[in-house]
């Protein structure tokens, strides 16, 4: 039942129109797929709301319940100006359940405790982010870009890119990072290996053409980046984690590159910040595509 259900899933992304875009839930609501057609996945894992009764409170390996507040509302403005702009929506999965109930972005175990309510939530969410990556890379053949979409609330107001990269190893030299064992170690491996016009990692980690200098142009700072390469050693930096360790290219079994993405609080404390960013990172995502994948989009709006 589970691979027929999948599989339906895998080919209403596949046909989805410019005009419309389809929510598929997971059991009670507690996650759901936004399908998409771009060649980008959105996933959000820590800004639901849900807390019922029926799940117990997370209490094993000392859990982080702490919700990245506003990260769907900052989520579904990146959709709607990614839409405005080329009339074709990302795929977006979202955890609607508090992080006090489930974490998504943590190994089964430590993210649903033991709950099989949870358990279940656990899974039907990341079966929507290989559904959502496998109909996006058919249609692209490979070439797609993920997005875990966090909120931190460390002092610097400045917006963190985790590549899977420490900020120890981030300060080492262009030399050293664009060795074997640092490109194998990155989210961004694939891409390092081949991009258009052949940036090295290091380039793609913090060059003129990267994620980071490209946000930092646009008005919102963020390390690693051309203008911030690397977090100091007593900086609060966060790296990346499950969803970045196990649905990108640092896992042999994945072609996708991505990267987790901690926003700041200004960013996405107000609606009117959430729109700026929305517009700004928008650019930041199609000039990145088009530079370093050559995917151009148009629009197919009426």
């Amino acid at each position: 039942m589970k691979k027929i259900l999948l599989l339906s899933l895998y080919l209403l992304a596949l046909q989805s129109n410019c005009f419309s875009q389809t929510k598929v839930y997971g059991t009670n609501s507690y996650v759901e797929y936004r399908v998409g057609t771009l060649p980008i996945v959105i996933t959000v894992p820590h800004g639901g709301f849900l807390t019922p009764s029926l799940i117990p409170d997370r209490t094993c390996n000392d859990p982080v319940t702490v919700t990245d507040a506003y990260t769907i509302e900052t989520a579904e403005k990146i959709s709607a100006a990614l839409f405005s702009a080329t009339g074709f929506y990302p795929h977006i999965i979202i955890c609607n359940l508090n992080r006090s109930k489930l974490d998504c972005n943590r190994t089964l175990a430590e993210g649903a405790c033991g709950n099989s309510r949870a358990e279940t939530a656990w899974n039907e969410y990341h079966n929507f982010i290989t559904t959502a990556q496998n109909a996006a890379n058919l249609k692209y053949n490979n070439k797609i870009l993920l997005v875990d979409l966090h909120g931190h609330g460390h002092d610097i107001q400045r917006i963190e890119l985790g590549y899977l990269l420490s900020s120890a190893q981030l300060k080492y030299t262009d030399a050293t990072l664009n060795t074997t064992a640092y490109i194998n170690q990155s989210s961004i491996k694939n891409l390092a290996l081949n991009n258009i016009y052949n940036y090295t990692h290091t380039e793609l980690l913090r060059g003129p053409k990267s994620i980071g200098t490209l946000l930092t142009t646009a008005g919102f700072p963020a390390v690693p980046s051309q203008q911030d390469p690397y977090p100091l050693a007593t900086e609060p930096y966060f790296s990346g984690g499950y969803t970045t360790e196990n649905h990108t290219c640092y896992n042999a079994n994945s072609t996708t590159n991505g990267f987790q993405m901690e926003l700041n609080y200004d960013v996405r404390s107000s609606n009117t910040n959430r729109t700026n960013f929305a517009e700004k990172f928008k650019d930041v995502l199609l000039e990145y595509i088009k530079t370093h994948i050559g995917l151009v989009f148009g629009s197919c709006k009426p």
